[in-house]
Protein backbone atom coordinates (compact mmCIF):
# COMPACT_ATOMS: atom_id res chain seq x y z
CA UNK A 1 0.00 0.00 0.00
CA UNK A 2 1.44 3.15 -1.07
CA UNK A 3 -0.54 6.30 -0.10
CA UNK A 4 0.92 9.52 -2.93
CA UNK A 5 1.01 13.09 -2.82
CA UNK A 6 1.19 14.94 -6.30
CA UNK A 7 2.75 18.52 -5.13
CA UNK A 8 1.62 19.96 -8.26
CA UNK A 9 -2.36 19.48 -7.66
CA UNK A 10 -1.99 18.37 -3.68
CA UNK A 11 -3.73 15.35 -4.82
CA UNK A 12 -3.31 12.54 -2.42
CA UNK A 13 -3.95 9.07 -3.75
CA UNK A 14 -3.94 5.67 -2.05
CA UNK A 15 -5.89 7.01 1.27
CA UNK A 16 -8.45 4.37 0.64
CA UNK A 17 -6.05 1.78 1.30
CA UNK A 18 -5.24 2.44 5.00
CA UNK A 19 -5.26 -0.59 7.49
CA UNK A 20 -7.15 0.11 10.23
CA UNK A 21 -4.81 0.77 13.39
CA UNK A 22 -3.78 -1.20 16.23
CA UNK A 23 -2.24 -0.69 19.54
CA UNK A 24 1.30 -2.30 20.37
CA UNK A 25 2.12 -1.82 24.20
CA UNK A 26 5.83 -1.69 23.99
CA UNK A 27 7.78 1.43 25.18
CA UNK A 28 7.78 4.13 21.99
CA UNK A 29 11.16 5.77 21.94
CA UNK A 30 9.89 8.30 18.81
CA UNK A 31 6.89 8.40 16.40
CA UNK A 32 7.57 9.52 12.55
CA UNK A 33 4.86 11.13 10.96
CA UNK A 34 5.65 9.68 7.46
CA UNK A 35 8.37 7.30 6.25
CA UNK A 36 10.64 7.33 3.45
CA UNK A 37 11.25 4.71 0.23
CA UNK A 38 13.15 4.54 -2.39
CA UNK A 39 10.45 6.40 -4.80
CA UNK A 40 9.95 9.06 -2.56
CA UNK A 41 8.18 10.43 0.92
CA UNK A 42 5.31 8.08 1.72
CA UNK A 43 3.07 10.59 4.03
CA UNK A 44 0.13 9.42 6.49
CA UNK A 45 2.18 6.22 7.12
CA UNK A 46 3.39 6.60 10.72
CA UNK A 47 6.45 5.33 11.84
CA UNK A 48 7.80 3.95 15.45
CA UNK A 49 11.11 3.31 17.18
CA UNK A 50 10.17 1.16 20.08
CA UNK A 51 12.99 1.16 23.12
CA UNK A 52 13.78 -2.72 24.68
CA UNK A 53 15.52 -3.61 27.75
CA UNK A 54 17.73 -6.61 28.04
CA UNK A 55 18.89 -7.69 31.50
CA UNK A 56 22.61 -9.69 30.62
CA UNK A 57 23.99 -11.75 33.40
CA UNK A 58 27.35 -10.63 34.68
CA UNK A 59 30.60 -10.97 32.61
CA UNK A 60 28.41 -11.04 29.25
CA UNK A 61 30.25 -10.38 26.41
CA UNK A 62 28.25 -10.30 23.89
CA UNK A 63 24.32 -10.52 22.75
CA UNK A 64 23.32 -12.93 19.53
CA UNK A 65 20.09 -11.64 18.24
CA UNK A 66 17.54 -13.78 16.42
CA UNK A 67 17.93 -14.11 12.51
CA UNK A 68 14.67 -12.15 11.45
CA UNK A 69 14.37 -10.08 8.48
CA UNK A 70 11.28 -8.12 10.25
CA UNK A 71 13.92 -7.26 12.86
CA UNK A 72 15.22 -3.54 12.36
CA UNK A 73 17.88 -2.35 15.19
CA UNK A 74 19.05 1.03 15.04
CA UNK A 75 20.98 1.30 17.76
CA UNK A 76 22.32 -0.40 20.91
CA UNK A 77 23.65 0.52 24.31
CA UNK A 78 24.97 -1.16 27.23
CA UNK A 79 24.54 1.17 30.63
CA UNK A 80 25.13 -0.39 34.13
CA UNK A 81 22.20 1.04 35.50
CA UNK A 82 18.66 1.11 34.24
CA UNK A 83 17.55 4.03 32.10
CA UNK A 84 14.02 5.06 31.34
CA UNK A 85 12.09 7.07 29.23
CA UNK A 86 9.13 8.91 29.66
CA UNK A 87 6.48 10.65 27.01
CA UNK A 88 6.05 14.32 27.49
CA UNK A 89 1.83 13.02 27.11
CA UNK A 90 0.13 10.12 26.25
CA UNK A 91 1.09 8.07 23.42
CA UNK A 92 -2.24 6.52 23.02
CA UNK A 93 -5.92 6.94 24.14
CA UNK A 94 -6.72 4.07 26.36
CA UNK A 95 -10.37 4.27 26.25
CA UNK A 96 -9.92 3.54 22.51
CA UNK A 97 -8.24 0.09 23.00
CA UNK A 98 -10.82 -2.96 21.84
CA UNK A 99 -11.91 -5.13 24.32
Amino acid sequence: MVVKWDPQTGAVSGIDQIRPGFVKREEIAWVGTHRHAPDGNQPYIPTYIFVYAIDLPAGARGVTLPDNAKIRILAMTAVADVYRIRPAGLLYASDLLMK
